[in-house]
């Protein structure tokens, strides 16, 4: 980072002439009580001194912040700042803070000041060297359009340079309104501050990211897999990365005017934050079935955030005293409500399921708690504590670790058991399937019996008695004979067509053979065929190869009727699963000849019944091409 040099401040000698010469004998003055004094003496080397022990406090009333109110600065009647703690109630008076420092080595010694209080209203740095023009910071503050803070850094900076053997004091005021302060100016070697800062901001970008990353992540997730849950801890993360951005100065700086009425907005990403945690609880714990008045209660106390919390955070800065008052102990009382509810439930949930991911959504909880009762110290100032910011962030990171842990083995659990039910349904679908199948199989078998044994049989009897006819009688009973040949060939054929006993004899790929070259003898085409071994297709069960050949006796028809072709292309082929493909160089067909046709609707119907699918796809040379395909190890 750099640290800007001492000119980037105006020295006080450009003011106009007659504050030098009232300044002039509060110099001399201050110059002799130095050596009375408390004087903090630095040598080369040192790197950082905080300067709550060595700073002294006096109050003012609300004078003007500059050069005019270091000439009511009283020399006696200010009191140790250290015994304060740097924690201060909200007020009217401004609170100057001095510290008389000394150069005690022989080489000049670069400084840098460093406030650490990123919500100041306004803040001015003050360096009165003995004997030198004094110095002093442009006034910077949340009060002032973008704070005049630099941009490099979140924090207030103020460059010095001490002399070889200066001495000086270094004077800090702070104004602050509508919040409690705390106060911790800080003394750097400027290569130590770089040093340290650039860790510091390392990790803190570091977590920052990391945090960006994984509210992408589970937006995204959330949103394609539509789970609420994952929406809600997207908006939770969002929520505490916001207020992490609040505490640490660099939501002002990049994502939100340095202005006062975005002062509250902390408030407003705490609210957005128990929004998230209700929502994720009644999702998670399973409220609305386990704890139905819990989850109405919850319910209500989103509603109550959202419609009247938050338009009254928006709405602060012009809020009179007493709504003020209500706004803000109301909000506490219902967030006190929520965390005691949030408690009930997960312990609710654990004695009615026993379920053990309730404790771990508790204990995640308590962690949040922490890590909003730190965040309220570093918002309200109440406690001068310089690892705050840091539990902060820790207890958070351990929040959202526990919950990001929780979530993924509950959506985990909830896809296995999904998936469980979807192979239970697509078992029990193709269960369904196989009796269908089967009970086609059967009803054709026993029609093809029947037309065999019953009006096959008796067609042969009357032809036979129709046969023994007198002779005289023959020429009027020869038609007849032809018919009933016919109707009896007819009837054989049909029967074998509905249940081939080749099919039954022979097996798959001989019954295919044959009723391919019957269609190429009886109707002069050229019938090509790519057919496995016998042994490949006993992996097939009867009922699937039994629809393969009656999708094969389809195809043949089809081409026979509709097509025109002159050529026919055969393949079956096993993997892991049974592709038939069947080809034309007949005239094809178009879309709605294929999705209207009723032969082939009902080969799709018995595709999906197996688990597989039939599709129509136009041939390279002309014509048209089918594929019938299903996986070979789902067996009856």
């Amino acid at each position: 980072m750099h640290i800007p040099s001492a000119g980037y401040f105006y020295p006080l000698t450009q003011a106009p002439v007659k504050h030098i010469i009232f300044f002039t004998p509060l110099l001399l003055i201050v110059s002799n009580v130095l050596l009375g004094q408390d004087t903090l003496r630095l040598t080369p080397g040192f790197r950082q001194i905080e300067l709550l022990e060595w700073g002294q406090l006096y109050r003012t009333p609300d004078t003007e912040l500059g050069v005019e109110g270091l000439k009511h600065l009283p020399d006696h009647g200010w009191s140790s700042l250290s015994s304060t703690d740097g924690a201060f109630f909200a007020g009217k008076d401004l609170l100057w803070v001095k510290v008389y420092i000394r150069n005690s080595g022989a080489t000049p010694l670069p400084l840098l000041v460093q406030s650490k209080e990123v919500r100041t209203n306004r803040i001015a740095f003050f360096w009165a060297p003995a004997e030198s023009p004094p110095l002093a910071s442009p006034l910077m503050g949340d009060y002032l359009p973008f704070g005049n803070r630099m941009i490099g850094h979140p924090t207030y900076l103020f460059p010095i340079t001490l002399e070889a053997s200066q001495e000086g004091v270094l004077y800090i005021c702070y104004d602050k309104r509508e919040e409690t302060i705390t106060i911790q100016p800080q003394l750097w070697e400027p290569a130590a501050f770089e040093e340290g800062d650039r860790k510091s901001r390392f990790l803190m970008v570091l977590f920052l990211g990391a945090l960006t990353c994984l509210v992408v992540v589970m937006a995204v997730l959330g949103l394609i897999a539509r789970q609420g849950l994952l929406l809600s801890f997207a908006l939770y993360i969002t929520s505490g990365l916001l207020m992490v951005f609040v505490i640490t100065g660099y939501g002002a700086m990049y994502l939100w005017p340095n202005h006062p009425y975005w002062n509250g907005l902390g408030y407003l990403f705490l609210i957005f934050f128990h929004v998230s945690l209700l929502e994720m609880a009644r999702l998670y714990l399973g409220l609305r079935d386990g704890a139905p008045l819990l989850h109405r209660l919850f319910q209500l106390a989103q509603v109550a955030l959202l419609l009247v919390f938050m338009p009254g955070v928006l709405s602060y800065p012009v809020l009179g005293g007493f709504l003020k008052i209500w706004l803000g102990r109301s909000g506490l009382l219902l967030l006190l409500l929520i965390n005691l509810g949030i408690t009930i439930a997960c312990i609710g949930t654990y004695r009615r399921e026993g379920r053990g991911g309730a404790l771990l959504f508790l204990l995640a909880f308590m962690f949040s708690l922490i890590a909003l009762a730190l965040f309220e110290i570093e918002q309200l100032g109440s406690l001068n504590t310089p690892w705050s910011m840091e539990l902060t962030l820790l207890f958070m990171l351990l929040d959202l670790l526990t919950l990001g842990g929780l979530f993924g083995h509950y959506l985990r659990r909830t896809f296995i058991q999904n998936t469980q039910l979807s192979e239970a349904l697509s078992r029990s679908q193709l269960k369904a399937a196989n009796a269908l199948l089967l009970g086609q199989y059967k009803e054709r078998k026993r029609l093809s019996q029947e037309l065999h044994d019953g009006i096959s049989i008796q067609l042969a009897l009357l032809k036979m008695r129709l046969s023994g006819e007198p002779s005289g009688q023959l020429t009027q009973v020869e038609p007849v004979l032809e018919d009933l040949t016919r109707i009896s060939e007819n009837i054989r054929n049909f029967t074998h067509a509905i249940s081939p006993a080749l099919l039954e004899e022979e097996g798959l790929i001989m019954a295919i053979e044959a009723l391919t070259g019957q269609v190429a003898d009886q109707a002069g085409l050229e019938v090509s065929t790519q057919l496995p071994e016998a042994e490949q297709v006993r992996t097939l069960s009867r009922l699937q190869y039994y629809s393969v050949f009656l999708v094969v006796q389809e195809l043949l028809s089809n081409t026979l009727k509709h097509a025109g072709a002159t050529r026919i292309r055969l393949s079956l082929e096993f993997t892991d699963a049974c592709t038939l493909h069947y080809c034309d160089d007949g005239k094809g067909l178009s879309v709605d000849e294929v999705n209207m046709g009723l032969g082939l609707a009902h080969i799709k119907d018995r595709a999906a019944l197996l688990g597989g699918t039939f599709d129509y796809y136009p041939a390279d040379s002309g014509g048209g091409c089918f594929r019938f395909v299903f996986p070979v190890s789902i067996v009856s």
